[in-house]
């Protein structure tokens, strides 16, 4: 994504301190001996439609939609996904 050296770094920023909040939830599920998504999997399937829809000024989603991405991911969680 283009722009000046300062928005590329709060734009690195904000994802590092994303992932940072993400790794602790999967820690803190292991830790109640839960078998959380891999990170890759969360980015994939409940960040990214929810970013794109941001980034992109696309409308925001329909009530429940956020709720429908994780019961999906929750369903799917471990599985690997194909390109």
């Amino acid at each position: 994504m283009p722009g000046s050296a300062q928005a590329q770094g709060e734009r690195a920023q904000h994802f590092e301190r994303r992932i940072h909040a993400i790794e602790r939830i999967r820690e803190q599920a292991a830790a109640r001996g839960e078998n959380p998504p891999p990170l890759e999997q969360i980015l994939d399937q409940l960040i990214a439609p929810l970013y794109l829809r941001a980034i992109f000024g696309i409308e925001p989603p329909a009530t429940g939609y956020p709720e429908l991405l994780v019961d999906r991911l929750l369903s799917n969680a471990g599985e690997s996904e194909t390109a």
